[in-house]
């Protein structure tokens, strides 16, 4: 059991860390949008899906989608770890370089099977999912 409390921690820890500074970036989006600063300025959200963070990129240079991807495989019925484990993809696929990468993992495979396992459609699972 104190395995499985480790192995959750450290799931919620790389779901933080794969946030790190997406909030600001999507505050900056929110002001950019109200002031129309259409012009040639890039918008925040768009240097996030082209350059995405310190985070995003020290994961894509790792191999821990290749963990997670396992972890998703192993606790598709367990909320507990599901959740923050489909919260991580949903702020890695803000980064271009991590989403296509995604792609290639067939992480649209799992994300379908775990949307078919969900009895609720309402479910908050599946709403992560989309």
């Amino acid at each position: 059991m104190q395995l499985e409390s480790l192995r959750l921690t450290a799931i919620q820890f790389i779901s933080r860390y794969a946030y790190e500074n997406i909030a600001e970036i999507l505050k900056a989006e929110e002001s950019f949008e109200n002031k129309k600063n259409q012009g040639f300025e890039i918008s925040p959200l768009q240097r996030l899906i082209e350059g995405g963070t310190k985070s995003l990129e020290a994961i894509s240079q790792s191999t821990l989608i290749d963990a997670l991807l396992s972890l998703v495989l192993r606790y598709q019925t367990n909320p507990e770890y599901l959740y923050p484990l489909i919260e991580t993809f949903s702020y890695m696929v803000m980064y271009k370089k991590l989403a296509q990468h995604l792609c290639a993992k067939q992480i649209l495979r799992l994300v379908v099977d775990t949307v078919f396992l969900c009895e609720d459609f309402r479910s908050y699972i599946v709403r992560l999912c989309f």
